[in-house]
């Protein structure tokens, strides 16, 4: 497989990149890409909004060929927020007027942070939620609505989870293409704190709970991800530990159902465990990043250790963001299918573009995407705890791994500017040969931005 990264354009400019900036109280502004594939052509759309209100962009929805920008606005008057959707041309100008979808009143503001938004895979279910933020003894709560793809409401309920905000904490919130919520918690104190999934299938109304990882009593549960990866069949993932026994669970839901299977739960093989968890990467930085499914209905799953250290200095600080080796797990109806680790050690100062390793399916192949330094790809993880990269020494890389499992290494040349270290953002799948990435060429001290096209020959 040859790989080349092509039509790189670099650039010097910070706000070159997707994301949002309000420059100035009655200008939104922001940067969304053409069609949302070519990412060569970078727009800037200006959004006017009245200069009492607050405005946040909550995400880019594309549906039946359209795109739609959703964000919400807080009346400081009123202190209401409203929801709203604007449709975008694909030259990105705003078109008409925007759709108002909802209004969030004051007593709920008092209650709630701020609004969120997850639309189902098929587009068809758009879910807006509001969750408690403290960490005191006040319940932990959840107010949602989900609207369709014509942005009517199909569903609102307010879920009281029965437990103080200090111990159940809120990780991931996702929903399937019937329009059914799952929320995953860690509840109890966070030494021993177990995680559950609350599931709402709102055609019946039921609510449910289920814990998932190790129960027992001296066991903690966390990294935990929940993500309805097909649109149909939510699956958590996560870390368990209990003593020295550290283990890895693999979940599936049917909130019609309303039942769950587990795909698989066991410990992590000691060689696997030593390339994973050292000093520098202690266990407890162990979570799951990515759940992605197969062609064949298997479920890959990928772990990684991350943790952040801050060196204080008299005048000032800085922190650095530590991303270890990759345990990548593919999980089928008959348990695992295989597993291998991506041996390899990454640092990056702690910045907004701060990037582990990018999970893609491509036919029968896993590809990681990640950064690192070029000789860790030489080394023997058995004989090396290998070298961080510092500043400009990381490269682009590339691991595949086949249907057996069967791992190879590859750099890909992507005409970094010199003294420079790369650091992808994302991924953006176009085809199975054909991938759209924003990449960041950083020192410690300066970065510039560019848009590439990977092609897998």
């Amino acid at each position: 497989m040859g790989l080349s990264a092509s039509s790189v354009i670099f650039t010097p400019d910070k706000e070159a990149m997707i994301g949002f900036s309000a420059e100035r109280k009655d200008i939104y502004n922001f940067i969304v890409f053409e069609n949302y594939i070519n990412l060569k052509a970078v727009r800037q759309v200006n959004a006017e909004v009245p200069s009492k209100s607050e405005v946040t962009l909550n995400a880019f929805v594309r549906i039946r060929d359209k795109n739609f920008l959703v964000y919400s606005q807080y009346t400081k008057s009123s202190k209401q927020t409203t929801v709203y959707v604007n449709e975008m041309s694909s030259s990105n100008v705003l078109l008409g007027t925007p759709i108002k979808v909802l209004t969030v009143d004051k007593e709920k503001n008092k209650i709630y942070g701020d609004v969120r938004v997850n639309a189902s895979k098929n587009k068809k279910s758009i879910l807006i939620y509001q969750a408690t933020e403290g960490n005191g003894k006040d319940p932990r709560k959840m107010t949602c609505s989900v609207v369709d793809e014509n942005f009517s409401v199909v569903w609102q309920n307010d879920f009281d989870f029965k437990m103080p905000e200090k111990e159940a904490d809120l990780k991931s919130v996702d929903i399937d293409d019937d329009g059914n919520l799952y929320a995953l918690l860690y509840k109890g104190k966070e030494k021993y704190q177990k995680a559950s999934v609350f599931s709402y299938n709102w055609k019946i109304k039921n609510f449910a709970e289920t814990v998932v990882g190790n129960p027992a009593e001296k066991a903690k549960t966390y990294g935990c991800l929940l993500e309805v990866v097909d649109g149909i069949s939510p699956v958590v993932a996560g870390v368990s530990l209990a003593d020295d026994d550290l283990s890895y669970f693999v979940v599936s839901f049917d909130a019609v159902k309303n039942t769950s299977r587990e795909l698989q739960s066991a410990k992590f093989a000691e060689k696997d465990k030593a390339l994973l968890v050292t000093k520098k990467y202690p266990e407890e930085g162990l979570a799951v990043q990515h759940i992605l499914k197969t062609a064949n209905n298997n479920f890959v799953v990928s772990f990684e250790v991350n943790h952040v250290i801050t060196l204080y200095k008299q005048t000032s600080s800085s922190s650095d963001f530590y991303s270890g080796s990759v345990f990548v797990v593919s999980v089928g109806a008959n348990g695992v299918a295989w597993s291998n680790v991506v041996y390899k050690r990454q640092t990056v100062p702690v910045n907004p573009f701060t990037t582990s390793h990018s999970l893609i399916i491509s036919g029968d192949n896993v590809l990681i995407f990640y950064n690192d330094k070029e000789s860790n790809l030489a080394e023997r993880a058995d004989e090396s705890d290998g070298k961080v990269y510092r500043g400009s020494s990381s490269a682009l890389v590339l691991r595949k791994i086949n249907s057996k499992g069967e791992m190879t290494s590859q750099k890909i040349e992507t005409g970094q500017p010199d003294n420079f270290g790369i650091n992808p953002r994302y991924f953006v799948k176009i085809s199975d040969t054909l991938y759209h990435t924003q990449l960041f060429a950083t020192t410690f001290s300066k970065f510039a931005c560019a848009y590439a096209t990977i092609e897998l020959n």
